[in-house]
């Protein structure tokens, strides 16, 4: 899919996207004063403020930010923010991997429009311990370590360096030195600063799988509603064993 950044380009990639609140502030005076309309940058900022004044940090964080950029910059951002046809495409991005299930190679990392946009996956995983103290976990093909492990996969997008949404998938599960022998729970956790955007996930579903692979598995099922209609559903999966993340992918359903 190609998107032409201006003319068709008004929005933000990632499982981010959706128009921002149409907004009309009334001129105070005089009873029937015609409305003003606001620009979309000062919208923007608005929705921004009002998450920051409810208590969200992260909101806080990003209107800082946001009102760092350049005016044109900022106009750019809101281009961004406002296309579901670039919402679409985040949603094949890094779905375009190749394998299935525990084989599955998604790309890491892709850059958009000159790299004013960036969706790229990360990972982590914990050696909790027999007793609960929490160390980094070696590269995954590592030597085995028993204990309770905690492992998550994440996809986020940044517009100018600024991290609109994030989805994490994690699973907490325990190991022998060869071995996983349980998993304790999956977990779902997000952050999204797009306006009029529908966001939710799944109950998480953990499993143990089958030999050889006997990873301890957590996945979540993200669906999106755009305020154009657009709806799309993708799939997060995470997987690690005694030694460590294994693997992780943002999938298209």
């Amino acid at each position: 899919m190609r998107i032409t950044k201006k003319s068709t380009l008004m929005g933000v990639v990632g499982l981010t996207t959706t128009a921002v609140a149409s907004l009309i502030l009334a001129v105070p005076g005089s009873a029937g004063a015609a409305p003003v309309p606001i620009s979309a940058v000062e919208k923007y900022e608005l929705y921004l403020s009002g998450k920051a004044k409810a208590g969200d940090t992260g909101a806080t964080e990003v209107l800082s930010d946001f009102r760092g950029l350049a005016d044109s910059k900022k106009e750019d951002f809101v281009e961004y923010v406002q296309n579901p046809e670039v919402s679409k495409a985040f949603t094949e991005v890094l779905s375009g991997g190749s394998g299935d299930e525990e084989n599955f190679v998604p790309e890491q990392r892709k850059e958009l429009y000159g790299g004013d946009v960036v969706i790229e996956s990360e990972y982590n995983v914990e050696d909790l311990g027999d007793t609960g103290g929490i160390s980094a976990m070696g590269a995954a093909g590592a030597q085995g370590t028993a204990g309770d492990k905690r492992a998550w996969h994440s996809v986020s997008d940044t517009i100018f360096g600024i991290k609109v949404t994030k989805v994490t998938i994690g699973v907490n599960y325990k190991t022998t030195a060869t071995r996983t022998t349980k998993v304790y729970s999956g977990w779902a956790a997000h952050t999204n600063y797009v306006p009029l955007s529908e966001f939710d996930n799944s109950p998480v579903q953990k499993w143990i799988s089958a030999d050889p692979g006997n990873n301890a598995h957590a996945e979540t099922i993200w669906k999106g509603k755009l305020a154009s209609g657009f709806t799309w559903s993708c799939r997060h999966r995470v997987w690690a064993d005694q030694d460590g993340y294994k693997g992780g992918y943002l999938k298209r359903v």
